[in-house]
């Protein structure tokens, strides 16, 4: 199976965090690290036309936030079904009835779709709008997985 690409600023963090016990998922700036690189990393899965590479990366992305990722800690108490599960079924229509890693699962597959309309549409965006439609999902990704989306898009998206 391909392996997804490391990225360098999160190499870096996960070995600067290790003598913590590993990058916190409460920090938005490394959450918003670790999106951004499945973003980028998604994308070049699918430019490549492997597929096996992004389900890699939405595979590895649910297992770091459900807390099942050795070099990551998890927000106390928020990586549980009842809490980032239901708060991520809700703002993704995604059925809140299965386990959280699941939840998170079909939540970064439906980021990877959202991906792969870019990517097809990418002759047709120009940088700025390309780069637009990434911040938006990079941003409405992070708020949901820590729990800010309210505070983020407080008139909803």
């Amino acid at each position: 199976m391909t392996q997804p690409k490391e990225n360098i600023l999160l190499a870096g963090m996960q070995a600067s965090a290790a003598a913590d016990g590993g990058v916190y998922l409460g920090s938005l700036e490394a959450v918003d690290v670790i999106v951004r690189e499945f973003i980028s990393d998604a994308a070049d899965a699918i430019d490549a036309k492997d597929g096996e590479a992004l389900l890699a990366r939405v595979e590895r992305a649910a297992l770091v936030f459900a807390g099942q990722e050795p070099g990551f800690v998890p927000i106390p108490d928020w990586a549980v079904r009842d809490k980032l599960g239901i708060y991520a079924a809700e703002r993704w229509e995604i059925d809140p009835n299965q386990p959280l890693v699941e939840i998170l699962r079909a939540m970064f597959l439906m980021l990877a779709s959202e991906i792969i309309e870019m990517v097809k549409q990418g002759s047709d965006l120009d940088e700025e709008d390309m780069q637009f439609r990434v911040d938006v999902l990079a941003e409405r990704a992070r708020a949901t997985l820590t729990g800010t989306y309210e505070v983020t898009f407080p008139e909803g998206e």
